[in-house]
């Protein structure tokens, strides 16, 4: 849908196209949505889009996984990066769901104190 969507899909079978071109992507069964990468949304499940616009599903279930070992030790990295509790602003998320995670700017500097009381 949309002009020129999925134009550049090569040999693949049941792709959805929803305003992306998509250049060197020739996956059965992917959906691809253009205008959604880099955009910030919040409640729903979580999923994944790439730069070109691939979308799906983020594969928690174990069944998805190898390799699985109690973090122990490992853990006091995620700690030591500060993870926080926030709401989104009202403009992306009216229902002000809490969210739990980190701050970009502050993983990125180093810091825990970046986004502070603003």
């Amino acid at each position: 849908m949309g002009t020129n969507a999925g134009n550049n899909v090569g040999p693949a079978s049941n792709v959805i196209c929803i305003g992306a071109n998509v250049a060197g992507e020739n996956s059965n069964g992917s959906c691809y949505i253009g205008g959604i990468f880099g955009s910030t949304a919040s409640g729903g499940i979580n999923i994944s889009v790439n730069s070109l616009g691939k979308f799906g599903t983020v594969a928690f279930s174990c069944r998805f996984k190898d390799d699985i070992r109690p973090m122990a030790e490992a853990s006091a990295a995620i700690f030591s990066l500060n993870p926080v509790t926030f709401r989104y602003k009202q403009e992306i998320d009216p229902a002000a769901t809490e969210q739990f995670g980190l701050i970009a700017e502050e993983v990125e500097k180093g810091e825990s104190r970046s986004c502070r009381a603003r």
